[in-house]
């Protein structure tokens, strides 16, 4: 009973350098489209890859006064992805003006979902009562060996879920 719908938009993926004067602006061009595509779309769930597409989502989420759910898909850490780059110093207002939008965006998503088992972890000790897990919410079940599935045989290798399909049965 879930309808998928993939919505392709101009955010930035990889500027770990963007400052907050770059956040705001890129926040005040892209929160209309946003809003728009949510109620255009009659949206539930939004699912956001990375902190820019989720930071204008949960604005867009709080202007339809809870109705939209949002899943914050952390690809890398941001504020610790600008240090190992070396744009901004640990301790640095950037990076703890990040590190605080982090913190809300976690507290405000239905769900965080991260792209390996040691990323939640690592978020975990500043959200402990966040919804964390890794992005694979519905592991494979692997009979035990020679055993194989009902009706014998080996089990098949996992599939990819056709085109427009949810990957899990039970999405956030």
């Amino acid at each position: 009973g879930i309808r998928l719908v993939a919505v392709r938009t101009l955010y930035p993926s990889a500027f770990f350098n963007m400052r907050f004067a770059g956040l705001a602006w890129f926040s005040l061009i892209a929160l209309p489209a946003v809003l728009w595509q949510i109620l255009a779309r009659r949206a539930g769930v939004v699912h956001c890859r990375y902190y820019y597409a989720t930071f204008v989502a949960l604005l867009a989420a709080k202007l339809t006064f809870g109705r939209v759910k949002v899943v914050f898909d952390v690809r890398t850490l941001l504020p610790e992805q600008g240090l190992v780059n070396g744009f901004w110093k640990p301790g640095g207002l950037t990076f703890r003006s990040w590190k605080a939008v982090e913190r809300w965006m976690v507290k405000k998503a239905r769900r965080t979902v991260t792209v390996s088992p040691a990323m939640p972890e690592s978020l975990r000790p500043a959200h402990p009562t966040a919804s964390l897990g890794n992005s694979n919410l519905a592991p494979a079940k692997r009979p035990s060996p020679g055993k194989g599935r009902a009706g014998g045989g080996r089990a098949s290798p996992r599939r990819r879920p056709a085109r427009g399909a949810h990957p899990h049965p039970n999405p956030p």
